[in-house]
């Protein structure tokens, strides 16, 4: 049975003296919209988590580029043949450059 068919068969269900009746029928099609976007939570902590886990790996990735970055730019490499080598963006490297003062 589908959600919509559920909330139907409910409403018609209910007995009268529900004092909560009359306003559920009156906004049936709220009240059926309601069920079917639903919160859920499980599916939200999954979410959570995933989103969690990327944010996790880009800034682990971030912290490598500028491991790397770091330790060629010791070894007297040029911003320009760090970013021609690594394929980083020149900015980023002129950033961490910058910052190091190296």
């Amino acid at each position: 049975m589908s959600t919509e068919e559920a909330v139907k068969k409910t409403l018609e269900e209910m007995p009268d003296d529900f004092v909560i009746k009359p306003f559920l029928v009156a906004n049936k099609e709220a009240v059926t919209n309601s069920f079917l976007t639903e919160y859920d939570e499980k599916l939200h902590i999954e979410n959570e988590k995933n989103i969690s886990y990327e944010e996790g790996r880009e800034e682990g990735r971030a912290e490598e580029r500028e491991k790397l970055i770091k330790g060629m730019l010791k070894r007297h490499k040029t911003e320009e043949e760090i970013a021609d080598f690594c394929g980083y963006p020149l900015d980023e490297i002129r950033r961490i450059s910058e910052k190091e003062n190296i």
